[in-house]
């Protein structure tokens, strides 16, 4: 079996792509104090896919930057 493994700017940009969505979903959880019963599904779900689409096109955009393999928009990471 072959272990699929993702380049250093493709593993970088997934991260940060995954911290930014998840962070947002957590954001409004908390703004609605976890009240999970109520809480509006879709719409949270829409603004942590706005920022993680957010964070990729930053992402992309810092690979012509700088570093190739970081999704950093710092030249030294």
């Amino acid at each position: 079996m072959t272990k699929f493994v993702l380049p250093p700017f493709a593993r970088d940009l997934a991260e940060r792509v995954a911290a930014s969505f998840a962070g947002t979903v957590v954001t409004v959880l908390g703004a609605d104090v976890v009240n999970l019963v109520n809480v509006d599904w879709g719409t949270t779900l829409s603004l942590g896919a706005g920022a993680a689409v957010v964070s990729a096109l930053k992402g992309i955009a810092a690979r012509f930057r700088g570093n190739p393999d970081s999704a950093s928009l710092s030249r030294q990471v």
